[in-house]
C-alpha cells in the first residue's frame, strides 16, 4: 500500500510539472507489482490496461490498475435493445432518439468501461442507425452517409474522452438529422404538388373545381394551395 502511494505521488508530481512547465499534458498508468524483472512486461501489460480507462477518468490524470479494480465495471452491451429503439426513432425523424441517446451516454459515465469496449459499443450505435437508415429512399440515405455515418466513423478514431466524444457525436447525428427533415419535407411538398397538378388536370372539366374544392380534396389549407 505504502509503495503504491510512493509511485503514484512521483508520477502525479511529474505530470503536475509537466502540465506547468511544457505545452502538452500526460496521462500515467500504473501497473500491478511482481516479485522479479522478468515479469516486468506483466506489471506493463496491466499499466496499458489502466490508461485504457482514461476515457472515462479523463486526460491528464495518474491511474493506478488497483483503482480500476476498485470500480464498477462496464457490461455495457445490456443497453442493446435501447440502441434498436434509438435508431429506429432516428429513421423516423422522432425527436426520442435523443432521450435514448442521453440515456445511453449517462449509464455509460456511472460505469468504468476501457477504451475498447466503448469504441465497439458506439460502432454498434452507429451500424444499427446505419442499418435502419437503408431503408429510406437513396438521396435521404446518402445525406445520412456524407453528413453523419462518415464524420461518426473520424470522430472515434481520435477521441479520448468520453464527455467530449459524447458532445459531438450528439451534434453530428443532429445536424445529419434536421439535413434529412428539410429534404424530407421537399420531397414530400414536391410529391403534393405533382398529386395536385394531376387532379386539376384529371378533374379540370368540373365545374365546382376550386382552391376550396383542392383544399377538402387534399386536407389541406387554402392558403398553402394558393
Amino acid at each position: 500500500e505504502d509503495k503504491r502511494l510512493t509511485i503514484h505521488q512521483f508520477c502525479e508530481a511529474i505530470r503536475c510539472w509537466i502540465e506547468e512547465n511544457l505545452k502538452f499534458t500526460v496521462s500515467f498508468g500504473i501497473g500491478s507489482a511482481v516479485n522479479s524483472i522478468l515479469e516486468a512486461s506483466l506489471s506493463y501489460q496491466t499499466a496499458l490496461e489502466a490508461l485504457q480507462y482514461k476515457t472515462t477518468f479523463g486526460m491528464n490524470k495518474t491511474i493506478g490498475h488497483w483503482e480500476v479494480d476498485m470500480l464498477p465495471q462496464g457490461q455495457i452491451y445490456r443497453h442493446l435493445p435501447d440502441i434498436r429503439l434509438m435508431a429506429q426513432y432516428y429513421r423516423l425523424g422522432e425527436e426520442e432518439w435523443k432521450e435514448y441517446l442521453n440515456q445511453l451516454f449517462l449509464k455509460l459515465r456511472t460505469v468504468i468501461s476501457p477504451r475498447d469496449e466503448i469504441i465497439s459499443l458506439m460502432n454498434y450505435v452507429i451500424f444499427t442507425i446505419h442499418k435502419e437508415m437503408a431503408a429510406l429512399p437513396a438521396e435521404l440515405n446518402t445525406l445520412w452517409e456524407q453528413h453523419a455515418l462518415e464524420p461518426l466513423n473520424q470522430l472515434l478514431n481520435r477521441f479520448d474522452v468520453l464527455e467530449h466524444m459524447e458532445i459531438r457525436f450528439i451534434e453530428i447525428l443532429d445536424e445529419a438529422a434536421s439535413n434529412i427533415r428539410v429534404s424530407r419535407e421537399k420531397r414530400d411538398n414536391h410529391q403534393l404538388i405533382r398529386g395536385v397538378r394531376q387532379y386539376i388536370g384529371e378533374h379540370y372539366a368540373n365545374q365546382e373545381l376550386s382552391l376550396s374544392h383542392l383544399s377538402d380534396a387534399f386536407q389541406m389549407n387554402i392558403k398553402s394551395l394558393s
